[in-house]
């Protein structure tokens, strides 16, 4: 990581219901930079995919590493 606020919202557990209702909501108003965050890559592709793709970056975050929540954290504005 650079250092950088990167995300005007990152929404952890993104691969959940309410998660993907969540960033579909950001994504439509048009007016940021989002990421989806959660443990699998996989998964977060596909929402991403599903939200429009291009716009929606991925962070891999886990609850039992808190080095993966510092960088979404810091990731963030």
């Amino acid at each position: 990581m650079d250092g950088r606020r990167n995300f005007d919202a990152v929404v952890f557990g993104a691969t959940g219901f309410t998660g993907q209702r969540v960033l579909k909501e950001l994504v439509s108003q048009g007016k940021g930079r989002y990421a989806a965050a959660g443990r699998s890559r996989d998964k977060l592709s596909k929402v991403a995919q599903s939200c429009g793709g291009a716009g929606v970056e991925i962070v891999v975050a886990d609850t039992e590493d808190s080095d993966t929540l510092l960088h979404m954290a810091q990731s963030t504005r």
